[in-house]
């Protein structure tokens, strides 16, 4: 380390303890550092806790059997969902397939024809349930 280094160095230590001085002059920051004296007692015990958790974390974390457990928990879980996504992106494409293949025009006695299956019937309830219970739930009152 070259003395202009050095130099710098201690200037600015000198400089950061002269304004820590400053700082415990002034009565808000006595008070403040009363307080933390008081509850040094509750703050080592928590320090203590804290200590003993990240012990317990560690070797847990570094447990290579323990993760693979978790790993597989997790998993297990996760496969149903992940099954429900595939099959539901699986019915999203060929939905969106049969649209695009289908060029007949849809009128006012199409849409009536359709309202009389019963699966249009039941989703439409769907929707109508799902949209009254968002509504509730956003507070939006329904528009009868």
């Amino acid at each position: 380390m070259t003395d202009s280094t050095a130099t710098l160095e201690n200037e600015r230590a000198a400089h950061t303890e002269a304004d820590a001085f400053e700082l415990l002059l002034k009565p808000e920051y006595q008070v403040a550092l009363r307080d933390i004296v008081e509850h040094l007692p509750k703050l080592a015990t928590v320090m203590t806790l804290f200590g003993k958790l990240y012990d317990v974390s560690a070797e847990a974390l570094s447990d290579p059997e323990l993760m693979g457990a978790v790993e597989e928990i997790v998993r297990a879980k996760a496969r149903p969902l992940v099954q429900t996504y595939n099959n539901l992106n699986v019915a999203v494409k060929e939905a969106k397939e049969r649209a695009e293949a289908d060029s007949t025009q849809i009128g006012v006695f199409g849409i009536l024809k359709m309202l009389k299956d019963p699966v249009v019937q039941k989703n439409l309830k769907l929707v109508s349930a799902f949209l009254s219970v968002w509504a509730e739930q956003t507070n939006v009152k329904p528009v009868d």
